[in-house]
């Protein structure tokens, strides 16, 4: 999904990642309200050698760019194939 927009597929594979490791942690803490994904956010800042400020901007991107990935590539549609009932908002 990265990979088709321009503003985010030029981002270095560490900070994609960084983001990608906080998001699944923020989805898994909605389930599991004993884990606080907040607590990790240093650790994964610090192992992908970026700010903790970048991890978060960059998983702001990347949720925007998920919600938001039916109308802006209306062509690709893997998301919505394999996910239909998240995006369908």
């Amino acid at each position: 999904m990265s990979m088709h927009c321009p503003q985010v597929c030029w981002e270095s594979d560490n900070k994609l990642a960084a983001a990608v490791i906080y998001i699944a942690l923020k989805t898994v803490e909605q389930v599991e309200s004993s884990l606080i994904s907040d607590s990790f956010l240093e650790i994964i800042a610090k192992n992908a050698q970026i700010k903790t400020g970048e991890v978060l901007e960059m998983s702001q991107e990347l949720l925007s760019l998920a919600k938001s990935f039916q109308k802006q590539y209306p062509s690709l549609t893997n998301l919505k194939k394999f996910n239909n009932a998240e995006y369908n908002e």
